[in-house]
């Protein structure tokens, strides 16, 4: 490459190379300038004003407390469903009425796995942290707990896996 580039130099004289990189040197640093804007005056006193291109980055999003409100609303809207559907599910599976479950705790939890604190022997889950919650209820004076990823659907978990999941609410996540 170095070769080539002085082979080409050779057939121009010292001048035109100097004028040729002296060019070059402008432009590079004409396209490494600032996007500013200023101002200057001529020796006539008239003002001139020179322009570059100006690229505004906006400030992160402004949160109403509306919109906090209504996000808080609709985590409380699916926690509710998802509530319903584990008690649905457990008046079901222990055939008895709804009326006789008892809802005891619900927590927002981050699970330690994809296991969701529930892991099926000899299966291997991806160990991510995963946003959700526990819901505790009591029937025939029995406990019984579902599992769930904040975007998903509540299920039964016969085996919990101790310390499957950090509590959310105490740890301020």
């Amino acid at each position: 490459m170095l070769r080539l580039l002085t082979d080409h130099i050779k057939k121009y004289d010292v001048d035109t190379v100097v004028l040729l990189g002296f060019s070059i040197l402008i432009m590079l640093l004409a396209g490494c300038s600032a996007n500013t804007t200023s101002s200057g005056t001529t020796s006539s006193g008239t003002e001139v004003v020179y322009q570059q291109e100006t690229v505004l980055i906006p400030d992160e999003p402004q949160h109403n407390k509306h919109d906090k409100h209504a996000a808080l609303k609709n985590r409380k809207s699916r926690m509710d469903e998802n509530i319903t559907s584990a008690k649905q599910q457990l008046s079901e599976q222990l055939n008895i009425s709804e009326q006789d479950i008892e809802l005891v705790s619900v927590k927002s939890v981050v699970w330690r796995d994809r296991s969701l604190g529930c892991p099926l022997p000899d299966r291997m889950y991806a160990q991510v942290l995963v946003d959700g919650y526990l819901i505790e209820l009591k029937a025939k004076q029995l406990s019984f707990f579902f599992h769930g990823a904040d975007k998903g659907k509540p299920f039964l978990c016969q085996s919990p896996k101790k310390n499957g999941y950090i509590d959310a609410e105490k740890n301020n996540i």
